[in-house]
């Protein structure tokens, strides 16, 4: 028998542990669900959703009285769990099963411990009834606070998150913001790294006296401090929640372009980084509403004109009537790109919301023929990716 330690709820569960055959209670919560939609399903007693059915689930949902959100990771499992290696990947809901078995048999809780689970594939899969509104996540912090799980190892080093999974743990906690009257802030939304195994409240990550680096050292890319969640994850979720989205409309451009156009920001706070990519150091910030002008792009970053640094475009709006493209690394607007991620979905679009048609693999190489906000076109038509997990070859 197999065992995997969960470093979140600190023992271990049976990874491959037999799921039996019983029926189970469904909570009114869950029931409002089944059948409703064409991609959820519900069994053990937990539905598995897309995030668009997600939000449509949340709003039928009672109000609870919830004044705060645990953001926790899994540690184990991890992404090497999750995706096997011809491609396919976990029963979400088995999984979640597995979990609930172990919080229960184990340790002896009255249920799972957390009220999602979200998955690297971008699934939300339900666990604790939103009725039980004191969680088993932080001690200390569980009273009214909703736990969600995100399934994967985020320490540095780890899993690096899909964008499949970012976009939906940003719509996830949104949502829920929106529904529960929730006011993003570092008040309400806290990593259990901000604990001590004891239960008191910290304010930060601290080594050696935290209960734990939940939700990871590399959390998003930016980390688990309380400096990374109030500069970067509580923007992400403003910037859902107000404009009901997690990615504005920008202007469509070559994986790698010079050009000239302008952009006002729409969220709070930017960043300004040294490259395009939240894996650079930060430089600067700059403030919602202001114009900068944009000189060069790359998978969805812009390097602003004065030579400061990069953005992510993805928070701004376009202010030009027209953009000019000046020398295109590749003027057909063909070029190849090699997967750097495990594994990557194929979108029917070039975003999260479109529909899965297929997957590609780390290390596989494709001639890109269309770009639109940072996914690329596949040339055998089979749908589009997101660039931000490539490398250009030509």
């Amino acid at each position: 028998m197999n065992f995997v330690f969960i470093c979140d709820f600190e023992g271990f569960m049976l990874e491959d542990q037999q799921v039996g055959e019983w029926d189970y209670q469904l909570s009114e919560d869950y029931k409002t669900v089944e059948g409703e939609y064409e991609m959820s399903e519900t069994r053990y007693g937990f539905t598995k959703m897309s995030v668009n059915e997600f939000k449509i689930w949340i709003q039928k949902q009672g109000n609870y009285n919830y004044n705060g959100i645990q953001i926790h990771h899994t540690a184990a499992p991890s992404y090497a769990n999750f995706y096997k290696a011809d491609g396919s990947h976990e029963d979400e809901l088995v999984r979640q099963n597995n979990m609930k078995s172990f919080h229960v048999n184990s340790n002896g809780w009255d249920d799972i411990a957390q009220h999602f689970t979200i998955f690297p594939n971008g699934t939300v899969v339900t666990g604790r009834s939103l009725a039980k509104t004191t969680a088993i996540g932080i001690k200390g912090w569980n009273t009214n606070k909703i736990c969600i799980e995100i399934y994967g190892n985020f320490d540095k080093g780890k899993d690096v998150m899909s964008e499949e999974q970012k976009q939906a743990v940003i719509a996830v906690y949104g949502e829920l913001c929106k529904k529960f009257h929730i006011t993003p802030s570092i008040s309400t939304l806290r990593c259990h790294a901000w604990f001590t195994a004891g239960g008191s409240f910290l304010g930060d990550y601290i080594p050696g006296r935290s209960a734990k680096t939940c939700p990871g050292t590399n959390f998003m890319g930016f980390g688990n401090s309380k400096e990374a969640i109030q500069n970067n994850f509580i923007p992400l979720v403003k910037n859902y929640m107000y404009g009901n989205s997690t990615s504005n409309t920008t202007n469509n451009t070559t994986n790698n372009t010079t050009t000239n156009f302008t952009v006002r920001v729409t969220s709070d706070t930017l960043n300004i980084r040294k490259g395009p990519g939240v894996s650079y150091g930060i430089s600067g910030e700059i403030g919602k509403g202001e114009v900068y002008t944009i000189v060069e792009t790359q998978n969805g970053w812009g390097k602003l004109k004065s030579g400061v640094g990069w953005i992510n475009l993805n928070y701004t709006e376009n202010t030009s009537n027209t953009t000019t493209s000046a020398s295109s690394t590749v003027s057909t607007g063909n070029f190849v790109v090699k997967v750097t991620t495990s594994v990557l979905n194929i979108r029917k679009g070039p975003g999260v919301s479109y529909d899965i048609t297929g997957s590609v693999k780390k290390g596989e190489v494709y001639t890109i023929v269309e770009t639109q906000n940072g996914w690329g076109k596949l040339k055998s038509g089979a749908g589009w990716i997101s660039l931000g997990y490539t490398e250009k070859l030509k």
